[in-house]
């Protein structure tokens, strides 16, 4: 272990400044090397994306992408026209350098271009649309993670030209139910008080008029031509 840590730390070196102050510095061991040197632990820094280069790109074709991808984009943009969908591809061989991700590169793509964007780089995906539901596309973003960009491509085109739930279908349907259930229930209830008040109220006068024909018939005696039984009764 002594042997392993001389090799990383070495013991300090002492200089002379010109002013003659001593300064004492370390001499770099074989991992401070390996890293300053680049070595395995290296790491580039992606380019920056232009958003005006890719703008360019994407004007003749919807393509913006590496040679040996543009004839495999090109015709799944047509198959996306084809399903009236305006499809743009933008694809990196190194993960993208921009802004936040390339979540906001497709955004400002569609923002200045419209339609809809697939960002596609080694291990990153962005998408936007203005026609397609966020649900949708993140929904077609877990389908494509981890394949190569023509077949992540059109998975995509698949995903979101697939028929959706109907959901608007649904709602309506749902709102109709609701609807007659309700003036069910008004008629219902309304028939209901129209029985009580037909019980309540209505054989009341048939039973008078029942009484004043069984009390006239009861005396046996016809009455007089002209004669009021109203005024003989008080006499």
């Amino acid at each position: 272990m002594a042997g392993v840590a001389a090799n990383v730390m070495r013991r300090p070196a002492s200089t002379r400044h010109p002013d003659g102050d001593e300064v004492r510095s370390f001499k770099a061991g074989p991992v401070t090397e390996m890293l300053a040197s680049g070595g395995p632990f290296r790491a580039e820094a992606p380019p920056a994306v232009n958003l005006n280069e890719v703008l360019a790109g994407l004007a003749d074709d919807n393509v913006h992408a590496p040679e040996g991808d543009v004839d495999a984009f090109r015709d799944i943009v047509s198959q996306a026209a084809d399903e009236g969908i305006d499809l743009k591809i933008v694809a990196f061989p190194y993960n993208p350098w921009y802004g936040g991700g390339p979540r906001d590169l497709a955004n400002d793509i569609g923002a200045a271009d419209g339609g809809t964007v697939l960002v596609l780089g080694p291990n990153v995906i962005g998408t936007y649309s203005d026609s397609i539901s966020r649900f949708a596309l993140e929904g077609a973003q877990i389908e494509i993670a981890r394949r190569e960009h023509a077949e992540a491509a059109a998975i995509f085109l698949e995903q979101i030209a697939a028929p959706g739930f109907p959901w608007t279908g649904v709602t309506f349907s749902l709102l109709f139910i609701v609807a007659a259930v309700i003036v069910f229930t008004r008629w219902w209830t309304r028939r209901g008080y129209d029985f009580e008040a037909d019980g309540a109220v209505g054989p009341a006068p048939e039973s008078v008029s029942d009484g004043r024909r069984s009390g006239s018939s009861s005396s046996g005696a016809p009455e007089a031509p002209g004669s009021d039984t109203t005024t003989s009764s008080r006499n």
